[in-house]
């Protein structure tokens, strides 16, 4: 209790700490320091955490796409509402950081180019 940089404050009670100095901070309790969490981070340099999580987002996204019986990545013709026929590489627009059942078909469609909504399909043939 030496150090005059450091307030060490009484949180026994309210008033018990009226005086504080010059905005300085006040030393945590015991038991606010031994309930803080730790996080363990890997050593620098390896990314198989990230490198996971992008299988693990990869497999959700096919696995959402076989369920809808979408051709994701693949080839297709592809009929629209309202008679338009497209021709191209079937992809989502933009890919969702987290994959459940579903939003896959809220996500945004596009073939070369032409976006469109799920709901639109009327037919998709796969070409190769």
């Amino acid at each position: 209790m030496d150090d005059p940089d450091v307030i060490y404050v009484d949180f026994s009670s309210p008033d018990a700490n009226r005086e504080r100095k010059g905005g300085a901070r006040a030393a945590p309790p015991d038991d606010v320091r031994e309930q803080q969490v730790e996080f363990e981070f890997a050593p620098a340099g390896e990314e198989t955490g990230h490198a996971r999580w992008l299988a693990a987002r990869e497999a959700a996204i096919k696995a959402a796409a076989q369920k809808l019986n979408l051709p994701l990545g693949r080839q297709v013709e592809l009929w629209l509402s309202g008679g338009i026929r497209l021709r191209g590489k079937l992809r989502l627009q933009n890919e969702p950081l987290i994959v459940d059942d579903g939003n896959l078909n809220e996500m945004p469609l596009e073939v070369d180019g032409t976006v469109f909504p799920f709901s639109e399909i009327e037919s998709c043939v796969r070409l190769d």
